[in-house]
């Protein structure tokens, strides 16, 4: 009891300090340095950060379906449509210059899901704060620093039927791969010789009492800890990254991971390693046959694991060729997964692609589907329009 109330105290400590002292220094920062501009957690870069503009106001949105076909090895299969991890979404962001260097920026941003009834399921990636030259401080609800750290801004299939998160390669759940952080504070700094970083700490004592990486979304308790850290230099990019969940059992509390990347625009080779504690699940577990179509279970795992991930890509004008081998080596008995997927991304524009692939899944005989082949095919479109510029 003292030691967990110890540790939540320490943090909301460091959050308030961080705040102040960032704050503190706004009068100071000379208005001639420059704004970092960091991603926007799938490796593209937030347009508001750039803007020129005393004031924007951009509407911003994606709208991506999914066909695809699974065949496990035990059970019927399945050919199934949606929107795969909740991808589509719409927003809006807003950024405006301040006094001595400073900006303020923020974005609301919801799930859409164009193949259902739901026009809505959950707020996303939303937050407000301020931005200087010593970098960003902001709260609200944010994508993991952990996620976003190599991960899933290294997937070209993230959010597709054959994306490496929760399919063995990658890890899943909001301390690794998926979903948000929710209630957090993040400080991101600017670049500094090739080097950035973020940290976000949990600051709300009113979260779930047994956070977990099966839930889609972190509760950001007091003590909640996600964080990475990237440095390129050339074509070649090193990262690490460290998560943990304040309440979840001891030795279940934390996942790392570390990676490497080499992209010179034709070629785009990378590898990432994850050492995972805080349990996760496996998507496409099972089939259940039901009088509308087919429910995909997932199964829950109860053992730490690893993951291995490597890609080949090769870039040719509007075309890009991939080739992913994953491995996932569980501590548990007849539980682990190795995973190979080929594909293809076409760009038809900046804005519209098509993707579609292969996997073949591995599967030890704890799997009751057991071996699994994903077959899919889809489209996606991401668009932005400024509501309003003022200068």
């Amino acid at each position: 009891m003292n030691s967990l109330h110890t540790g939540r105290s320490a943090a909301r400590r460091w959050t308030f300090i961080i705040g102040a002292a960032f704050a503190g220094a706004g009068g100071l920062i000379p208005a001639s340095l420059p704004a970092e501009t960091p991603d926007n957690g799938d490796g593209k870069l937030n347009a508001e950060v750039a803007e020129t503009n005393t004031r924007s106001l951009v509407l911003y949105g994606r709208l991506s379906v999914n066909a695809y076909y699974l065949e496990p090895a035990d059970q019927s299969e399945a050919f199934l449509m949606d929107d795969k991890s909740l991808n589509s979404r719409l927003g809006v962001r807003f950024h405006e210059e301040l006094d001595h260097g400073l900006t303020a920026f923020g974005k609301i941003e919801w799930n859409i899901q164009p193949t259902s009834q739901d026009a809505t399921a959950q707020m996303r990636d939303t937050h407000v704060g301020l931005r200087g030259a010593y970098g960003e401080l902001a709260a609200g609800n944010f994508n993991g620093a952990y996620k976003t750290t190599g991960g899933v801004t290294w997937d070209p299939f993230v959010t597709t039927p054959l994306e490496a998160r929760r399919q063995a390669a990658m890890a899943g759940g909001s301390y690794a791969q998926s979903g948000f952080m929710r209630r957090m504070v993040q400080y991101r700094t600017p670049a500094v010789q090739g080097f950035t970083g973020a940290v976000q700490l949990g600051a709300d004592d009113r979260s779930s009492e047994e956070p977990h990486a099966r839930q889609r979304d972190g509760q950001g308790d007091a003590g909640d800890v996600n964080l990475g850290g990237k440095y390129g230099i050339g074509d070649f990019e090193l990262i690490g990254a460290y998560s943990r969940a304040d309440r979840a059992p001891s030795g279940q509390n934390r996942n790392w991971k570390a990676g490497a990347r080499w992209n010179n625009g034709t070629w785009d080779i990378a590898y990432q390693f994850e050492d995972v504690a805080i349990r996760d699940r496996i998507d496409f577990d099972g089939f259940d046959d039901v009088s509308d179509g087919v429910t995909v279970n997932n199964r829950p795992l109860e053992d730490d694991t690893r993951h291995h991930y490597s890609r080949v890509s090769y870039r040719t004008g509007p075309s890009q060729f991939h080739g992913v081998w994953g491995y996932m080596d569980s501590a548990g008995d007849e539980t682990d997964i190795t995973v190979y997927t080929l594909g293809y991304t076409h760009w038809f524009s900046e804005n519209f692609r098509a993707i579609s692939g292969v996997q073949f899944q591995d599967r030890d005989a704890a799997y009751t589907s057991g071996d699994l082949t994903v077959f899919s095919a889809g489209f996606r479109y991401d668009f932005d329009a400024d509501l309003y510029r003022l200068r």
